[in-house]
């Protein structure tokens, strides 16, 4: 995934995606000790971009999602993170979207 994939950065986030073989999307999520101490509140940003992931998941193409919170997620607070995901979902999903994306050579 890393290394075949493209990716795209936000300051509360880096999702790495490329297609995959299935019908639908994935998505596999990484939420480190670094992001938040408190083993409740990684579960709770989780449960967060799992349920943002879901709503959106009909709108996007067939790829493979991994995205890695970084610390300032934790920060942030729910609504912009949740927006920010939605955002960048969407214009990965959108292949006209001049969002930043960088391919992993």
């Amino acid at each position: 995934m890393f290394k075949n994939g493209q990716r795209l950065t936000a300051p509360q986030f880096v999702i790495y995606y490329r297609p995959n073989a299935l019908t639908t999307a994935r998505l596999g999520l990484a939420v480190s000790k670094r992001v938040a101490r408190r083993a409740t509140v990684r579960n709770r940003l989780k449960r967060l971009l799992r349920e943002t992931f879901r709503h959106h998941r009909a709108l996007l193409p067939a790829l493979d999602f991994v995205v890695l919170l970084k610390p300032e997620a934790s920060v942030t607070g729910m609504r912009p993170l949740r927006e920010a995901l939605q955002r960048a979902l969407l214009s990965i999903g959108n292949p006209s979207s001049n969002q930043r994306r960088a391919s992993r050579p």
